[in-house]
């Protein structure tokens, strides 16, 4: 048995790092656990699209949204795919409770909340990456803005309902035509009809890097790391909670955190928390080089991102839903 006395956090990616380097300046004892490091391609927070998408409200379940799906699944360019496996048949009570959430009323909620969210997104972190000695400008966090094009007077017209959504909790967007477009990225082709400009958004240059500053800062102020994978979360009697690891003892805290993405369900299944929660798989692509952009510029169209990185450009946005166990 290893008595962690404080917190643990259950998670050792951006989510369960920023969480515990808070919990350690509260003055807490923590322990963050997990199986790998930070940076390890097995993490979600080494191969996402490196956006601090403060923008991104409007939720995906919307009115409509069960309309445009055959047509995405009929679509090989299409963001989304469904794979026939026995896991498509576990996960329909998620899909009906996420086409519940669509109507105009539950949708234009879930924007108001995430908006009041998102809004203080940048200066919490701005807290911890000051102490880890993280700059906006420098060589891994970059202040450019985000830019989303639209291929099509119908598709721009498309974006009307969440651009309200976005002003209404106070985000700031911009409408730009092909010129302001070109001033901005000469080097995209002239496809597009018009974009959407996100100035206060940031980007990263290395998700995993950012993950191992924030990792050492953590450290360097007190915090444990123990490797392991959380299974199963027992509440004690006297107080805390245990928390029964796949393999080795378990470990107690009087809290926990649950910071494990996709993973955080079956965690919260052994409380009898039955959190409408799967996953979303997602993939990228690195084209090695000089990125030829300055900032992350997504095609709305087909929800797919391009982000410049360290080494090259980075291309994200598909969304596999396959479960946990599928091959990648």
């Amino acid at each position: 048995m290893v008595n962690a006395s404080g917190v643990v956090v259950c998670g050792r990616g951006l989510v369960g790092l920023s969480t515990a380097i808070y919990c350690r300046l509260a003055g807490y004892q923590v322990t963050v656990l997990d199986r790998v490091d930070p940076g390890s391609r097995r993490q979600a927070s080494f191969g996402n699209a490196g956006t601090l998408a403060i923008y991104g409200n409007p939720p995906i379940p919307a009115p409509g949204l069960i309309w445009q799906v055959p047509g995405m699944l009929a679509n090989k360019d299409s963001p989304l795919s469904l794979k026939m496996t026995p896991h498509l048949l576990r996960m329909t009570p998620w899909l009906l409770q996420l086409l519940r959430a669509c109507p105009a009323e539950k949708n234009e909620a879930s924007a108001a909340a995430l908006g009041v969210l998102l809004n203080s997104a940048i200066d919490a972190y701005g807290i911890i990456w000051e102490k880890a000695g993280i700059r906006v400008g420098d060589d891994l966090l970059r202040h450019e803005g985000s830019l989303y094009l639209y291929s099509s007077p119908k598709t721009f017209a498309g974006s009307e309902r969440e651009v309200r959504l976005r002003r209404e909790s106070g985000i700031r967007v911009e409408e730009l035509n092909k010129e302001q477009i070109k001033e901005l990225e000469p080097n995209l082709a002239p496809v597009y009809h018009k974009g959407l400009f996100f100035p206060d958004a940031m980007n990263v240059t290395d998700p995993g890097r950012l993950t191992q500053r924030l990792d050492a800062l953590f450290q360097e102020l007190g915090g444990r790391v123990h490797y392991g994978h959380a299974a199963k979360l027992e509440p004690l009697q006297q107080g805390g909670v245990k928390v029964h690891l796949s393999e080795g003892s378990p470990i107690e805290g009087k809290r926990v955190v649950v910071a494990c993405g996709a993973h955080s369900k079956t965690l919260s299944d052994s409380l009898g928390e039955h959190i409408p929660l799967d996953t979303e798989r997602g993939y990228h692509i690195r084209f090695p080089g000089e990125p030829p952009i300055r900032r992350p510029v997504g095609w709305a169209d087909i929800g797919f991102y391009m982000t410049p990185m360290d080494g090259g450009l980075r291309t994200a946005g598909t969304v596999e839903l396959g479960g946990l166990d599928a091959p990648s």
